[in-house]
């Protein structure tokens, strides 16, 4: 995913402001958008069912991103975009969507 990312941003000839978070314990944040104020955190899953446990990397990385975290946001394998407690849960099919927002 953050491979395509980049290679979208790439071909508009706009920055790569794309990074990966991981901790010394083993939780992650698949691709973290850095917009300048604010970095924005993506996390992907293949599930087609959204899980609790879904959340658990980007639960973390909001704790300790604090005010400078944006609006996160969880693809999943499934056809239900959601609006949860810890992000906006988008359908794989609308990725294109969330490189237009951020």
């Amino acid at each position: 995913m953050l491979a395509i990312c980049k290679k979208l941003l790439f071909n508009r000839s706009l920055p790569t402001n794309l990074f990966f978070w991981r901790d010394n314990t083993g939780n992650e944040v698949d691709v973290i958008v850095d917009q300048g104020l604010k970095l924005i955190p993506i996390e992907i899953k293949s599930g087609q069912t959204i899980s609790a446990d879904y959340f658990s990397g980007l639960r973390k990385w909001l704790s300790w991103a604090g005010t400078e975290a944006g609006k996160p946001y969880l693809v999943y394998g499934g056809d239900e975009r959601q609006e949860r407690e810890y992000g906006v849960v988008v359908p794989w099919q609308e990725v294109s969507g969330i490189a237009e927002a951020v």
